[in-house]
C-alpha cells in the first residue's frame, strides 16, 4: 500500500477486494484437500494431505484474526495529511494495531 494514494476507504477496499477473496480461495482449497484426504487409501498420502490441511488451517486462522483488525481500522475512516510524511502517517494509518510490516 502506498501512503501517497491512501484515502479513508483504502483499508476497507483492501479488506473487501483482497482479503475476502483470499479467504474464499483458502476455504475452497481446504474443502478440496479434505475431499482428497477422505478419498485417499494410502496412509502416507493421507498424512501428507493432513499436514497440508493443518498448515492451511493455521493460515485461515491468521487471516481471520487479521480480518478483525482490518475491519476495526476500516471502520475508523482515518484520514492522513501527506505533508506530515511517512514516518508520522504510518502509525496513524494503523490506528494502534500492527497491520503493516514495520518501517526500517
Amino acid at each position: 500500500m502506498y501512503l501517497h494514494r491512501y484515502d479513508e476507504n483504502t483499508i476497507a477496499m483492501i479488506r473487501t477486494s483482497y482479503l475476502h477473496p483470499l479467504q474464499e480461495a483458502y476455504n475452497q482449497k481446504q474443502d478440496s484437500l479434505q475431499q482428497m484426504r477422505n478419498q485417499e487409501n494410502g496412509s502416507r498420502e493421507q498424512a501428507l494431505l493432513q499436514r497440508r490441511l493443518d498448515k492451511l488451517d493455521k493460515q485461515i486462522a491468521e487471516l481471520t484474526k487479521y480480518d478483525v483488525l482490518l475491519q476495526h481500522v476500516a471502520n475508523l475512516h482515518i484520514s492522513l495529511d501527506l505533508d506530515d510524511g511517512v514516518v508520522a502517517n504510518y502509525p496513524k494509518a494503523q490506528a494502534g494495531e500492527k497491520l503493516f510490516t514495520p518501517l526500517k
